[in-house]
C-alpha cells in the first residue's frame, strides 16, 4: 500500500513585509537544513490548518492567524512508493513572543537576503510557490529535479 506523508509549510509576514526564517539545523534523521520557513507533520486526527497553527506556536511561540493557502509541494519516491506533500501557507496576523526551538534559530529577514543566504535544497522553488498565484505547486521525484507547475498544467523550467 502507498504512502502519503503530510506535512506543512508557513510563510508568516511582518507588517514591513520581512518574512521570518527558520535556520534549520540538521538532524539525525533527516539532514534538510539551511533558511526555510517553519513547518512540520500533521498529526493523526489533526486538520491540515490545525497542523499549521500547532507547529508555527511549537517552532516560534507565535499564534497566528489570517491564514491564507498559497499552494502545496508534492514529492513522489518510486523506491518506496511513496508520497511527500507539503501544504503551504501564509500568515499575515501573529501574536506571542518569538522564540527559537530545536528546529533551529528564527530570524526576520526580507525575501532578497533570504535569497542570497544559504537556503536549504529546492527552497527557491517553494518560495515560487508561496509568492506567485501563478504557481498552484511544485511536483518532484526524490533525487530529481523540482518543477514549479502553473494553474494550466504547465510544468515550469
Amino acid at each position: 500500500m502507498p504512502l502519503c506523508e503530510l506535512t506543512n509549510m508557513c510563510m508568516i509576514i511582518a507588517p514591513d513585509n520581512r518574512v521570518l526564517v527558520q535556520h534549520r539545523l540538521p538532524k539525525p534523521s533527516n539532514p534538510w537544513c539551511g533558511l526555510t520557513f517553519p513547518g512540520g507533520h500533521l498529526e493523526a486526527g489533526e486538520s491540515i490548518v490545525s497542523s499549521v497553527i500547532r507547529e508555527i506556536r511549537e517552532e516560534t511561540g507565535l499564534t497566528i492567524s489570517q491564514l491564507s493557502n498559497c499552494g502545496y509541494v508534492q514529492w513522489y519516491n518510486p523506491e518506496k512508493q511513496s508520497q511527500y506533500i507539503v501544504f503551504l501557507f501564509r500568515a499575515t496576523s501573529f501574536s506571542g513572543e518569538l522564540k527559537s526551538s530545536s528546529e533551529g534559530r528564527m530570524e526576520w529577514m526580507a525575501i532578497e537576503e533570504m535569497l542570497t543566504g544559504k537556503m536549504a535544497p529546492n527552497m527557491e522553488k517553494y518560495l515560487r510557490v508561496f509568492l506567485n498565484a501563478d504557481v498552484l505547486q511544485a511536483y518532484g521525484v526524490s533525487g530529481a529535479h523540482l518543477s514549479p507547475i502553473l494553474q494550466d498544467g504547465r510544468r515550469e523550467c
